[in-house]
């Protein structure tokens, strides 16, 4: 059995290939000039080390509940 293009029969273009090659390069672009005022407030969060201490939480409440 053949496996299925996720095209379908028709090959994508040059053209195809090109846009995506520039949106990923832009995408790159724009993670490496990012900075840190500009990234959301779940970034800092995670940053003080917030979603440790969920995390930790999380743990806890999972060992209770499976103790129970």
């Amino acid at each position: 059995m053949k496996p299925r293009s996720t095209f379908g029969s028709k090959a994508p273009t040059r053209s195809y290939w090109r846009a995506q090659l520039t949106q990923w390069l832009v995408m790159r672009r724009d993670i490496e000039t990012t900075t840190v005022a500009d990234m959301p407030s779940w970034v800092d969060r995670l940053a003080k080390g917030e979603a440790e201490a969920m995390l930790g939480d999380e743990r806890k409440r999972r060992s209770e509940r499976d103790a129970a």
